[in-house]
């Protein structure tokens, strides 16, 4: 009785959590993302690769709006039944905001009969349509959340994180965690640049820093963003073999885009907007963290 109380309690807690995570972000969606916007608008450029471990979407809406990035086929799995080809491609390796797990294609009573290669949630994440309209997409057709049970696709933080759900019918989306990581793993191996963008690398995120530093190319010229951490995280790239490496002092995402661009228009206070340190931690290849079901709104 006790074991299934603490369980309870667990499982109660972590719907909180999930809960206050979405919450959290609605309430950035409300903030002009000016960074953001720059970025998209000047920085990045069409073969571009994002691989983040942020689970905030307003990257995503900034990219649609400047034309460089489509939801379909964007976070490098299908959510449409007609793919249209990104420009820029975002690997969330920890999962997103807007991605849910639906538990049975959003059954909600009665009998129905099971496809066993589709699991209990399917094989890749649908999601919902007020993040669709968030993102630019009022009309769109495809793997969208049609109610019923679902749970965020948010890998959270941890020393010992389990890219895979486990259910009645074994670890699901084992496959899919994998793809995105073998994605962004042959992004870092074909890039001639990559920025680090305030992620510390730290030891205990050790699949990250493995597929990181153990490219089986070393030839990539890296800019590391990462304030106090950057020497630390300048020294692991040299250790493994990376030459030409530079560390920007101020280490902040926004100063960083600054630089890059020549902007002359006036900008507004930064206290105006929205402040994109919230761990940026983005890798861009240029050319150059049982889970229970959550109340969605309906």
């Amino acid at each position: 009785m006790e074991d299934r109380l603490q369980h309870f309690t667990l499982v109660t807690a972590r719907q909180q959590l999930f809960d206050s995570l979405r919450e959290w972000f609605r309430e950035l969606h409300l903030r002009p993302a000016f960074a953001y916007a720059k970025f998209a608008d000047e920085v990045i450029q069409a073969g571009d690769v994002v691989i983040t471990f942020n689970y905030d979407d307003s990257l995503e809406r900034e990219l649609r709006r400047a034309g460089k990035w489509d939801v379909s086929l964007g976070y490098g799995f299908p959510l449409s039944a007609t793919p249209q080809p990104s420009p820029v491609t975002v690997l969330k390796l920890h999962g997103s905001t807007n991605w849910f797990a639906s538990i049975f294609g959003g059954a909600t009573s009665g009998m129905g009969q099971v496809d066993i290669d589709e699991g209990s949630i399917g094989q890749h994440p649908v999601i919902h349509k007020a993040d669709l309209e968030f993102l630019g997409y009022p009309n769109f057709s495809g793997y969208i959340y049609r109610g019923g049970g679902a749970f965020p696709s948010l890998i959270l933080p941890g020393r010992n994180k389990q890219f895979f759900y486990r259910t009645s019918f074994g670890n699901e989306w084992k496959l899919f965690f994998d793809s995105l990581w073998y994605q962004a793993g042959a992004a870092l191996r074909e890039a001639g640049k990559i920025v680090i963008c305030g992620y510390g690398m730290a030891p205990a995120d050790n699949r990250a820093c493995d597929m990181i530093l153990r490219s089986r190319t070393t030839k990539a010229k890296v800019e590391i963003v990462c304030g106090s951490q950057g020497k630390r995280v300048e020294n692991d790239f040299r250790k493994a073999g990376y030459e030409d490496v530079i560390v920007d002092a101020k280490g902040y995402f926004e100063d960083w885009v600054k630089r890059k661009v020549s902007c002359t228009r006036e900008q507004k206070p930064p206290e105006e907007g929205r402040i994109e340190s919230l761990k940026v931690d983005q890798v861009v290849h240029a050319l150059d963290g049982g889970t229970p079901p959550m109340k969605l709104p309906q």
